[in-house]
């Protein structure tokens, strides 16, 4: 909890002095394939819809965002329940000046996830990690967005870290820039 309260009070200046003039962007990731290792076992994950959460782009520059990001996953199999919320907070810095319409970025990057199990206390972990990706518009106003992503889950408590390597598709709609 902390560390989503660090998330919000960061978010607090910024938002109102970037909604004034600069550019902002919603972003969707509509498909993901992803690989994780962790503990003794190993995870492939092939995700559509949406496959990495949503994001909100507040830009500090034509060449800098904030990026906060929000996911939700909710699971059922054989009689298991599992919730998961995670929360993320990444900083894109982008090699073409373009307001983030196009060209290649990369973001380092940290999160908060939270899950529980069908009848089980809710857990939570902190990670950190990166982005590196490309941008192409399709339109004034929107982009695809291709990536990989990169995130360690660091070890808390019982809980054991994990390395999650995950290639995705999305898409932005920008406005005001």
């Amino acid at each position: 909890m902390r560390m989503l309260a660090m998330l919000g009070l960061l978010l607090v200046p910024v938002v109102p002095m970037s909604a004034q003039s600069n550019g902002t962007e919603v972003s969707l990731r509509i498909g993901s394939l992803g690989f994780t290792s962790g503990g003794s076992s190993n995870v492939t994950a092939f995700n559509v819809g949406n496959g990495g959460g949503v994001g909100l782009g507040i830009y500090l520059s034509p060449g800098m965002a904030i990026e906060p990001s929000v996911i939700l996953s909710l699971l059922h199999s054989r009689g298991t329940s599992v919730t998961s919320l995670g929360v993320g907070l990444s900083l894109p810095i982008y090699l073409d000046k373009t307001w983030g319409h196009s060209g290649v970025y990369f973001a380092p990057a940290v999160g908060l996830r939270s899950y529980s199990y069908s009848g089980d206390a809710t857990r939570s972990q902190y990670s950190i990690g990166g982005e590196v990706g490309t941008k192409v518009r399709v339109a004034d106003q929107v982009s695809s967005r291709i990536g990989v992503t990169a995130t360690d889950w660091l070890r808390k408590g019982s809980i054991v870290s994990s390395f999650d390597l995950t290639v995705f598709l999305g898409i932005s709609v920008f406005f005001n820039k």
